[in-house]
């Protein structure tokens, strides 16, 4: 698909350069940047959603069941020849 952007001067002869010393298209450049962009959007969308989920406060149930797997692999630990 064909589009048409604005941006400013330095930015595309810096976009140009790059361009010509990797031997690859300008819009090869900008293509693979937007990827980047966004993928790092998704990555750090990822990341707070994690982040939100462990400060929120653990349920009984959840402590129980950390509780519980605790001693089982501590048991697991304990059995290992090390």
């Amino acid at each position: 698909m064909k589009t048409a952007i604005s941006m400013p001067d330095d930015l595309f002869k810096d976009i140009d350069k790059i361009s010509k010393k990797l031997n690859r298209s300008r819009s090869h450049i900008l293509a693979s940047a937007a990827r980047e962009y966004i993928e790092k959007l998704k990555n750090k969308n990822i990341y707070e959603a994690i982040n939100k989920a462990y400060s929120e406060k653990e349920t009984e149930k959840e402590t129980a069941l950390r509780e519980k797997h605790k001693k089982h692999y501590a048991r697991m630990l304990k059995a290992e020849k090390w």
